[in-house]
């Protein structure tokens, strides 16, 4: 069985306003949970730019690559 390492920076980072956890959370929120963007921004108190901007792709880049990888093989 081969095991993938999850993609985890060496700190706490910001970027977009979110930490790395919260981007984390934000995907498992998505993918798993299936709840929507809005929902997500105002149960976690993220901004809600960000989390568009995280589902995207375009901060966080690491954790959207692992999630697409794993939610859409």
């Amino acid at each position: 069985m081969t095991v993938v390492p999850f993609p985890r920076p060496a700190n706490a980072q910001l970027d977009g306003g979110i930490t790395h956890e919260q981007a984390a959370e934000v995907f498992r929120r998505f993918c798993e949970q299936g709840q929507a963007a809005p929902t997500i921004a105002h149960v976690m108190s993220v901004p809600y730019e960000s989390v568009c901007q995280l589902l995207g792709g375009a901060i966080f880049s690491d954790l959207w690559r692992h999630w697409c990888n794993r939610v859409m093989p």
